[in-house]
């Protein structure tokens, strides 16, 4: 491989930017072999089932959440949030605009059956109806505490979870009538009362004693042309996290299937009938069913048709024998993963085209087969046995998605070994992710830890993977070549991007528009490969300790402080800190909804051999109640997006000794339309970057990309830890005020073999860096300090591209009162693949305040460097 050039590595940083993460509605691609589904985008790809598939979708599951590897824009967050979001808008019901509306139901009342579930009852006067909606929401119209359910008739199948789930104080019943064109009627609900209330106030009806009456009746087939019924029902059960039931369907031309869980054959007492595309039902939990371990339950699936008059064609009913789900322990050792292709794919388009060719399915079984035992070695063995589909989809081409529910991972053509290995590992994990709910349906609050463990654990095993099968070329593809080196493209200058704006119970809450998703989990990589240096066993003992601990307690499920506890009881202390502590002041593993206004400056630092310069884009945002950055609905139904473009604003850049450098005192932040592009979220368009903030020009390298940067600085002519003060006008009143330090100076050009760093707080005096058996000792001036280290090696293989041999590094600091502080930094390595250059560079920025005071003459000992990846997992080291 010939050594990429600077530019080279700023185009690959431009591409890495680039990468989406694609959430979108789900629209039927039927595969007549595998049936999976397929989910591409119905707002740009309409489609003749369009109506079936945005009425008669099922509520959410894990199914509906991607993780992949970077993340980026969508062309309807609308949509994506409604369908994927636990904490979804409230859909507010109304006219689909294609004609007159369906019949308003009315006369709605609840009902109690005798063993405390419930179901609803209406009546519709209009005979063009074909089906109800049923959402459970906290405002009229809205079904964000039940997802809209299909319902057949005028009673609604008595339901476990609708009292189970988390009611608000107050909420509605809503329900709307469909007619065979998709018109939606008006809402009727019923409502506003409290749980409590509806159990009190809801009357026995005699139909409610049994539950068969509340069902719907088994059916046959009233299809004026015969429709095939689905055979050869396989269902699979994972302890109680998962059930689904594979099928065959002989016909091609049938799009949908339908499905329903209850107490016998043909019933949906338990679930309630949901269409759904494909071979393969949705997986359901337990809490799902309603049912406890060991009973016993019925899945029953039919086939529906719709032909050019618009009739309704169903298949008999098929169901499966009894099944039960019983507690099976995860994580067995004997559990393994293996993979199947699908036989169909999917363009840019949605449209249905071949699978992947013989060539790249040997290529992909080749790499997995030799990938799958490295990720056990730092993974443990899967959570359960499945096979994961592989299915070619041309739209996922700078990304890979997972879908927990159908074990299936999506990708273009131009495969990316590590967003596939980052796949495999979310694949272990399968249904029970720690990005799950109680309910074990998808939530992304906890992503820092489920993204940040497979990000960091995929440059890891790629890593091993280049260690085993270095120059592995296969059917023209190179998934590996000596000298390359994976890692977080953000671990070198950490420190600095450590900030409050990566806080968030959504790693892709701004859906693209400042590419803050990409920094999280670059952060999130970086903070558990600092993690690993701990112990590099420790993803190994983590999911092993997770899998106990749900061993133990059935009901638990992922939180924070779960995640937490386990982290800290395999690494008590993390870079010299309590593990706890540790994980508190890691931004992206904050988990918390910050809401309000809040100020990033997204920087990229280029140091090179003739200059030193530092992009700065500036982002004014605000976090709303449901985490999303672009719009909010608020309780009156009203929908509130982003605001924030064209804001008048100033900023300082402050020196060491707090004099005004650079300031600029009246600037507006571009683009100025709000919002960047109308009802559309995952945009290109940035979220409020200021564009022309210059500093000094002369010279620059990057001439090409100023339409990038804020403020841009170049050669400074000291050494000093600058200030970046940024104060925007609040549009609500007040201002908003950010302060960001950046290291900058002429002495960082050229700092290959070097380590550099600024001290807040400090009192002049001397750094003495340990690592690897080796120390260095540089000055501090005006608040920074810069030395040329002896542990850098040329492991890549590559002249222009070496990097500081990684582990944990101790940093004492004596004052020139000589008082002494210690601090520890766990340092990654700087690779040519994963990060943006590699001169063998770190760049620190410490706190006094947070450091350790130690006695003078502490005999501290300097801790060992960490043992090498290759030793400490073991494997071949064959080519």
């Amino acid at each position: 491989m010939k050594s990429p050039t600077v530019l080279t590595l700023f185009i690959f940083l431009l591409l890495q930017m680039s990468c989406e993460k694609k959430i979108s509605s789900p629209r039927p691609s039927v595969d007549p072999d595998v049936g999976e589904q397929t989910d591409v985008n119905p707002v740009e790809n309409p489609d003749p089932l369009a109506v079936l598939d945005e009425l008669i979708l099922p509520r959410p599951h894990a199914a509906d959440s991607f993780h992949i590897c970077r993340p980026g824009h969508t062309a309807n967050p609308v949509e994506d949030q409604r369908l994927v979001n636990k904490t979804m808008r409230p859909v507010r019901r109304g006219d689909s605009g294609r004609g007159a509306k369906a019949g308003t139901p009315v006369g709605l009342q609840s009902f109690k059956t005798r063993d405390g579930e419930l179901f609803f009852h209406f009546d519709q006067s209009d005979s063009r109806v074909k089906y109800h909606l049923l959402g459970v929401g906290s405002q009229p119209g809205a079904a964000d505490i039940m997802y809209w359910k299909k319902v057949v008739g005028e009673v609604t199948p008595a339901d476990r979870f609708t009292m189970a789930r988390g009611l608000k104080e107050t909420f509605y019943v809503n329900v709307v009538g469909v007619d065979i064109n998709g018109r939606e009627s008006e809402v009727a609900t019923h409502g506003p009362f409290t749980k409590e209330q509806l159990m009190v106030n809801a009357r026995t009806d005699g139909r409610a004693g049994n539950r068969e009456n509340l069902s719907t009746v088994v059916r046959t087939n009233r299809a004026v042309a015969p429709v095939s019924a689905p055979t050869g029902l396989i269902p699979t059960t994972n302890s109680i996290f998962e059930m689904y039931v594979n099928f065959t369907q002989s016909d091609p031309s049938v799009p949908m299937h339908i499905f329903g869980v209850g107490s016998l054959p043909g019933l949906d007492d338990f679930v309630s009938w949901q269409a759904f595309f494909g071979n393969q039902t949705p997986s359901l939990t337990l809490e799902d069913i309603g049912v406890g371990e060991g009973e016993a339950f019925f899945v029953s699936i039919y086939a529906e048709k719709v032909d050019a008059a618009g009739t309704v064609m169903n298949s008999d009913v098929v169901s499966t024998p009894a099944l039960a789900m019983n507690w099976l322990p995860p994580g067995q050792a004997g559990n393994q993963l293996t993979i199947k292709f699908a036989n169909t794919g999917v363009d840019v388009s949605g449209n249905v085209i071949a699978g992947f060719n013989s060539s790249q399915k040997s290529t992909l079984q080749h790499f997995v087969n030799r990938m799958l035992p490295i990720i056990k070695d730092f993974y443990g063995p899967p959570s359960f046995s499945r096979e994961i589909l592989f299915r070619r989809n041309l739209a996922y081409s700078s990304f890979n998605i997972f879908l927990p529910d159908k074990g299936e991972i999506n990708m273009a053509d131009n495969f990316n070994f590590q967003l596939i290995t980052h796949e495999l590992i979310h694949a272990f994990r399968g249904k029970i992710l720690v990005t799950s709910d109680e309910f074990w349906d998808y939530d992304p609050e906890l992503s820092g830890f489920e993204e940040g463990m497979a990000q960091a654990v995929s440059y890891l095993c790629m890593n091993e993977y280049v260690r085993r099968h270095g120059n592995d070329n296969f059917n023209g593809f190179e998934i590996s070549a000596k000298g390359d080196l994976y890692a977080s493209s953000v671990g070198w200058d950490y420190d600095y991007r450590n900030v409050s704006a990566l806080a968030t119970t959504d790693f892709n809450s701004d859906q693209g528009g400042m590419r803050l998703g990409f920094e999280r989990y670059e952060m999130g990589a970086a903070a558990f490969h600092k993690i690993f240096f701990e112990d590099p066993l420790f993803f190994k003992k983590f999911n092993a300790l997770y899998y106990n601990r749900l061993n133990q307690n059935h009901q638990l499920t992922p939180s924070r402080k779960l995640l937490v506890d386990i982290t800290e009881q395999i690494v008590p202390t993390i870079e010299g800190i309590p593990g706890d502590h540790w994980l508190d002041e890691q931004y992206v593993l904050d988990c918390e909804l910050r809401e309000g206004k809040h100020i990033w400056s997204r920087f990229t630092n280029y140091p090179y051999h003739t200059e030193n310069v530092l992009y700065d884009e500036i982002y004014f945002f605000e976090v709303f109640p449901n985490s999303s950055n672009w719009y909010y609905d608020r309780p009156d139904g009203s929908r509130i997006y982003h605001r924030m473009n064209g804001t008048q604003g100033r900023y300082l850049h402050f020196d060491e000794q707090n004099l005004v450098v650079h300031s600029e005192e009246n600037f507006a932040l571009l683009p100025a339309a709000n919002p960047p592009i109308p009802n559309a979220g995952f945009s290109p368009v940035p979220i409020a970057s200021y564009a022309n903030i210059t500093g000094t020009s002369e010279d620059l390298l990057f001439t090409g990309i100023t339409t990038l940067s804020g403020l841009r600085t170049h050669n400074l002519p000291d050494l000093e830890l600058y200030k970046l003060t940024v104060r925007m006008n609040d549009p609500d009143g007040g201002e908003v005020t950010q302060d960001f330090y950046r290291l900058q100076g002429r002495e960082l050009v050229d700092p290959k073999d070097k380590i550099y760093g600024g001290i807040l707080n400090h009192d002049g005096g001397t750094v003495t860096l340990y690592h690897n058996g080796n120390s260095t000792t540089a000055n501090v001036v005006d608040g920074t300090f810069i030395a040329e280290v002896p542990y850098v090696n040329n492991g890549n293989g590559l002249n222009d591209f070496k990097e500081i041999v990684e582990g944990q590094m101790r940093i004492i600091y004596f004052d020139r009162h000589c008082k002494k502080y210690e601090a520890f930094r766990n340092i990654l390595p700087v690779g040519q693949r994963g990060a943006v250059r590699s001169y063998g560079t770190h760049s620190f920025l410490l706190d006094v305040n947070k450091m350790k005071r130690l006695d003078r003459g502490d005999p501290t000992p300097i801790p060992p460097a960490a043992e090498p990846i290759g030793v400490a997992l073991g494997g071949d080291s064959g080519t």
